[in-house]
């Protein structure tokens, strides 16, 4: 909550003439995209587990995509997206077996919380997983993360 609060703060600071109005079109903004991606996605299965974008009509449409999971569903199916639910579950999964251990390092706190961040905050508020240098960056943290707790693992066997 205090993440989601600070990145609202921080848009608020970064642009002068933002007001409580911009920002709560903003959200309707997201919502309604949202709701779009979803509508699209459940018109059938076929395009629940394999996708529908077949010719970008819907982001002609839309102003833009504000949520990760629902793009990735959307263009390559519910199926596509096993693969990345299971690295995430084995991230957490493994982080709570070794909490005691992983956690006595500080930049491991860091870390893991800039996964959650990452994985469960901002992949929600817009697709920074899918854009070429932020994701980039993403995907380099959870790596060093996963290297750390592999390391981890091995010390502690």
């Amino acid at each position: 909550l205090l993440a989601i609060l600070s990145y609202f703060v921080l848009i608020i600071y970064l642009i002068d003439s933002l007001s409580l109005n911009v920002l709560f079109d903003h959200f309707k903004t997201i919502y309604i995209s949202n709701l779009n991606f979803i509508y699209e996605i459940s018109k059938s299965a076929e395009h629940l587990f394999f996708g529908s974008n077949i010719i970008n009509q819907l982001y002609l449409s839309e102003k833009g995509t504000f949520n990760y999971y629902l793009d990735y569903i959307y263009n390559f199916g519910l199926i596509s997206l096993i693969p990345i639910l299971v690295l995430i579950y084995y991230t957490i999964n493994t982080t709570y077996k070794l909490r005691k251990k992983i956690f006595k390092n500080f930049s491991n706190h860091i870390l893991f919380f800039l996964f959650i961040f990452i994985i469960f905050i901002d992949s929600f508020l817009r697709t920074g997983l899918k854009q070429p240098f932020i994701g980039i960056v993403y995907y380099f943290i959870w790596g060093i993360y996963l290297s750390k707790i592999r390391y981890n693992i091995k010390m502690f066997q």
